[in-house]
């Protein structure tokens, strides 16, 4: 008897409430949630040619690209990038507009809104696989992009 009021309070309260977009039932069933902002969106990690001698024009040619898919520009200071062995690179005083992209790459060069050095001597990402991991300032993860022995080239 109580199971069947309680059920019957609970209808009850579910047609009060009104209809519920089907948007959020689906994601609510399903246990999903949206998206993060921020994502890791490509992995060069195998550029082409010979990995020998690693020259400042091919470590630059392995890099991370960094979505914002957000409507809002987001701060990304002291956000870090890192792979499977421990190779950190923190990220600057950076901010990512709304919609853009920032690359990440492995040599040298000058910093701009679009392009981010790590000032290495020598590849991150290894070509037979690894983890590229996101993580904010405070050490929150943010995302990850994972790959085996490919083509040179991961989207994410």
């Amino acid at each position: 008897m109580r199971r069947l009021i309680f059920t019957s309070a609970i209808a009850a309260l579910a047609v009060a409430a009104g209809p519920v977009p089907s948007s959020s039932v689906t994601a609510a069933a399903v246990g999903t949630s949206a998206p993060p902002p921020i994502v890791i969106k490509a992995v060069r990690y195998d550029p082409p040619g010979s990995d020998t001698p690693a020259t400042n024009a091919k470590l630059n040619a392995e890099w991370v690209k960094i979505k914002n898919r957000s409507n809002t520009t987001r701060m990304l200071t002291n956000w870090r990038l890192r792979d499977r062995q421990g190779h950190v690179y923190r990220f600057p005083t950076t901010r990512l507009g709304a919609g853009r992209w920032l690359k990440v790459h492995t040599g040298r060069g000058s910093n701009a809104p679009r392009h981010r050095y790590w000032r290495r001597d020598w590849y991150v990402w290894n070509n037979d696989g690894d983890r590229a991991v996101l993580k904010r300032a405070n050490g929150s993860f943010v995302d990850a992009c994972r790959w085996g022995d490919g083509d040179g080239k991961k989207e994410c």
